[in-house]
């Protein structure tokens, strides 16, 4: 007799099989989107109005995101770092007023045991998607959530990016620049060109 557990997982790998057939044979989500992928230093075609940076809880990738003005003193400094809301994983926070604005994707927590995990990145992909829609946003620069920083591959990532659009991909959303590594990580952008999305690549340095 098979455990609960088992059980469990038997039923997850088989959702998560058929999810990446459907994303594999019929992605129409992605139909009429314009994509551009390269890396970070590359030069999209087209005006970002988002760029999503991979982050932790506790803001210690970007130390910008907590110091605002480093005209202010320690004990400030210190207590903005002490009040600041608690960020959840899974979720966005929303930095800037000009263009192109930053969205901080929280998928780690250090604290925690994995650090980071794919609901994470999953609940992180619909947050950003939910945030563009209410906003109106029409492009944004997005990385493989989980692989900058952590070790989610950068195919899983690309399966959890697909599932999300496949759910509640923005009607606002025209233009996406993939920040990807090498060039060797645009293999699935095969199947996005057959279902009709325009895909143009840029250049990644030579090593």
């Amino acid at each position: 007799m098979w455990s609960i557990r088992t059980k469990l997982k038997l039923v997850v790998a088989d959702l998560r099989a058929n999810t990446k057939l459907t994303t594999m044979t019929k992605p129409d989500f992605v139909r009429d989107l314009s994509v551009f992928a390269g890396p970070a230093t590359a030069q999209p075609p087209f005006d970002v109005d988002v760029v999503v940076i991979e982050q932790d809880c506790d803001l210690v990738l970007d130390t910008e995101a907590v110091i605002h003005d480093p005209r202010e003193s320690i004990g400030t400094l210190v207590r903005a770092v002490e009040t600041a809301p608690p960020t959840q994983p899974g979720s966005v926070i929303v930095k800037g007023h000009t263009k192109p604005l930053q969205f901080l994707a929280i998928v780690h927590d250090f604290s925690a045991e994995p650090a980071s995990r794919e609901e994470w990145v999953a609940s992180a992909f619909d947050a950003i998607f939910g945030e563009m829609a209410a906003r109106g946003f029409e492009a944004v620069g997005l990385p493989m959530l989980g692989s900058v920083h952590g070790k989610l591959s950068v195919a899983r990532s690309f399966e959890l990016l697909e599932q999300s659009l496949w759910r509640n991909r923005p009607a606002c959303l025209g233009s996406l620049w993939l920040l990807l590594h090498s060039k060797t990580d645009i293999e699935r952008l095969d199947h996005w060109r057959d279902a009709g999305c325009d895909v143009t690549l840029g250049q990644w340095p030579q090593h």
